[in-house]
């Protein structure tokens, strides 16, 4: 097994981001979540402010109460030290946001996106 490091505190950031983020999304408030997930609020606000962080069985148990992506929270690879903390927020919104697009929108992005490359490779030359 390949021994990676992970940078835990970035992995708690995002966790405690995407779930007062999705919360909030969703119009509830720290005393709904709680009964959701079956913890008191307290405990909603110290992961919200990442002074505590969760059991793995907790942190399942919001992950499906808010309909999270895993992967996206987990990043599963390596850490990137050099990413700052709002390209880690860009990347999860990019993520949300193609995770609702059709397969055809979805293409379109891609050809687009790929188009785009393109073009700023040939202006940087």
């Amino acid at each position: 097994m390949a021994n990676t490091e992970y940078d835990t505190e970035a992995l708690r950031e995002r966790f405690a981001r995407a779930v007062k983020g999705e919360r909030e999304r969703r119009g509830l408030s720290q005393s709904e979540l709680a009964e959701l997930v079956d913890v008191s609020v307290d405990h909603i606000s110290k992961i919200e402010r990442q002074v505590y962080q969760p059991s793995f069985d907790m942190a399942a148990r919001f992950i499906v109460a808010l309909g999270l992506d895993a992967n996206v929270i987990i990043q599963a690879k390596p850490t990137k030290r050099h990413a700052t903390r709002k390209r880690l927020d860009m990347e999860a919104e990019l993520t949300r946001y193609v995770e609702r697009l059709d397969e055809p929108t979805l293409d379109l992005m891609i050809d687009f996106t790929e188009l785009m490359e393109k073009r700023l490779r040939g202006t940087r030359r």
